[in-house]
């Protein structure tokens, strides 16, 4: 039978942050690293506004008039999420027998797949 999934659905909500971001990322590496919000669906949109140039010359004198500047529009930028899969599996006998630095050798497969943030399939051969 065939598993029905969100690429033959339709009537999936758009995904759009109630956040416009204007943080430069070579400017700010750690808040770019961090997780901004959670998704609950295969694409995420959110928009980016780019910050004005410092300018020596910004400034008027009392009583003068407004200029009116020209704005600009934010930018709209998505991104697909993508599921991976990292699989491993142990046998019992492996798991029996002493291991140096470790005591289950299925526990310590599970920690370094683990470390990528994937969600792992694991499996105890027996």
């Amino acid at each position: 039978m065939a598993t029905f999934t969100t690429t033959l659905a339709v009537g999936e909500k758009e995904q759009l942050a109630d956040v416009i971001y204007r943080i430069d990322p070579d400017e700010t590496p750690i808040f770019s690293a961090l997780k901004k919000e959670t998704s609950n669906g295969i694409f995420t949109e959110w928009q980016v506004q780019e910050l004005a140039a410092a300018s020596g010359t910004n400034y008027v004198n009392e009583g003068a008039d407004a200029s009116i500047g020209t704005p600009t529009a934010t930018t709209r930028l998505g991104n697909y999420h993508q599921i991976s899969v990292k699989s491993f599996a142990t046998s019992g006998t492996l798991d029996a027998v002493d291991t140096a630095g470790r005591e289950r050798e299925h526990n310590y497969q599970k920690v370094l797949n683990l470390t990528s943030g994937t969600p792992v399939l694991n499996q105890i051969a027996v």
